[in-house]
């Protein structure tokens, strides 16, 4: 009987493996899961008029609508020693670079803006330039370079698409 179950349990997982070079994998993805995936990502560096600014603790929330994303991250632009961390939120719409194999928020816009430790000398012209991207469209916000990930699981075949729908991120490998 155990013999049985064995053989029953091996042919199935060949099954699966052989089935899964045909068909398309389509995995259904939660905020929760998401958020823990996007992660992987940061902190993420950028340098502006000399300023480094860093990008860390993502929090993703889907939009009511399909591919309608938000993401709150913590802001710091440090320059001479002296930093300022902020935290900000951006709204866009979640779009999936095949060719680049980059899961971005595409067309981000600032929505919020809050200080929350400021050590610069003169902080009034760095939060009046950050406060005046309020509302307006910011550079690309990357949230996944699947080249960088390890995907031995999925035969390091990167996603065919990715796309919110009824608030769940599927994605078909």
């Amino acid at each position: 009987m155990r013999k049985t179950q064995t053989i029953i349990c091996m042919l199935l997982a060949c099954m699966s493996v052989l089935s899964l070079s045909a068909h398309a994998l389509t995995l259904r993805l939660s905020e929760r899961d998401v958020n823990q995936m996007v992660t992987m990502a940061f902190p993420q560096k950028q340098y502006y008029n000399g300023v480094e600014l860093t990008f860390t603790n993502p929090h993703l929330t889907f939009g009511a609508s399909d591919n309608d994303v938000a993401v709150t991250v913590t802001m710091r632009a440090e320059q001479g020693g002296q930093f300022l961390t902020a935290e900000g939120s951006f709204a866009g719409r979640l779009t999936y670079i095949g060719a680049r194999k980059e899961l971005q928020i595409e067309r981000p816009m600032m929505t919020d803006f809050t200080v929350l430790e400021d050590n610069l000398d003169n902080s009034a012209p760095v939060i009046d330039a950050i406060k005046s991207a309020t509302n307006k469209t910011v550079p690309v916000i990357l949230l996944v370079d699947f080249r960088e990930l390890n995907l031995s699981f999925f035969a390091n075949q990167a996603p065919r698409s990715i796309e919110i729908v009824n608030r769940q991120l599927v994605v078909e490998i």
